[in-house]
């Protein structure tokens, strides 16, 4: 952890933490995911995209171009939003949007590199309003959906390798997931 990530994430208590990020996590995706046992793919792919300007956390859900499909051939990304102004729709029509190869994204690089199909789903996973332009309330609001996008991540199992020491955080048993690599 970078000293300034450590620095930050004292200015508050743990529990002032998730409680900023709790309340931007819609009801539905606070009830599948709260349960003891993980989200299946279906779960995933019947939560809403909210169509919001907000900053926030959602996931993609991308499939295999393969007719028959496997655990491995469903892919689970979870990003963030947090520039002041056009927020999470910006960022998904970033992703939809074709790119060259130089300035695409991983998710974009993979999509075309192990056949997948995209754009196929993205959900909402929080949403945190930025209701100032001040630099200091814009910063908040980043370093909160950062953090909330890490814990969504581990959360859900949606690491890509080299982080498989991570792996072992994921509230469920990883081979019980069937949306994950």
């Amino acid at each position: 952890m970078t000293q300034t990530w450590r620095e930050a994430l004292q200015e508050r208590s743990a529990e002032e933490w998730l409680s900023s990020i709790s309340m931007g996590v819609p009801k539905d995706v606070k009830r599948v995911l709260g349960r003891l046992q993980p989200p299946t793919w279906e779960e995933l792919r019947n939560l809403p995209l909210v169509d919001t300007n907000d900053a926030g956390v959602y996931a993609w859900l991308v499939t295999s171009k393969h007719e028959l499909q496997m655990r491995f051939d469903r892919y689970l990304y979870v990003g963030s939003a947090s520039r002041y102004g056009g927020e999470l729709n910006r960022r998904i029509a970033e992703h939809t949007t074709k790119r060259k190869r130089r300035s695409e994204s991983r998710v974009q690089r993979d999509i075309r590199t192990k056949v997948l199909k995209g754009p196929d789903r993205f959900i909402t996973l929080m949403v945190m309003e930025i209701d100032s332009s001040d630099r200091y309330v814009v910063l908040g609001v980043r370093r909160t959906v950062t953090l909330a996008e890490a814990i969504f991540t581990v959360w859900l199992g949606a690491l890509q390798s080299p982080a498989h020491d991570l792996k072992t955080l994921c509230s469920s048993d990883l081979e019980t997931l069937n949306y994950t690599d």
